[in-house]
């Protein structure tokens, strides 16, 4: 991501809609992810109302994965305000 998006609604959108399509291409859904950690700079002034209102449109409300959400002082490109690393189940694993 070269150029992240102005405000911080439209970068968690951004994250959340890719991280969508991540799972989409290895034939998974949000009810396939075991741990999401969320970042965000100037914690804790943000409207983490809105934060949880654009995740529960792309991860199923009903089944949410274990979340931590952690504070950061900056992220790895200028601009950049929030970020998202997943883990989901191997949909390959066989016992």
């Amino acid at each position: 991501m070269r150029n992240p998006p102005g405000t911080f609604e439209e970068q968690v959108d951004t994250a959340f809609a890719r991280l969508h399509g991540i799972l989409d291409n290895l034939g998974a859904s949000s009810r396939d992810l075991l741990r999401l950690n969320l970042y965000a700079t100037k914690l804790p002034s943000r409207d983490l109302s809105t934060l949880r209102r654009i995740r529960d449109r792309w991860v199923d409300a009903e089944h949410l994965p274990a979340s931590t959400l952690i504070g950061v002082e900056a992220l790895a490109l200028p601009g950049l305000e929030f970020e998202v690393d997943a883990v989901c189940v191997d949909l390959g694993w066989q016992p």
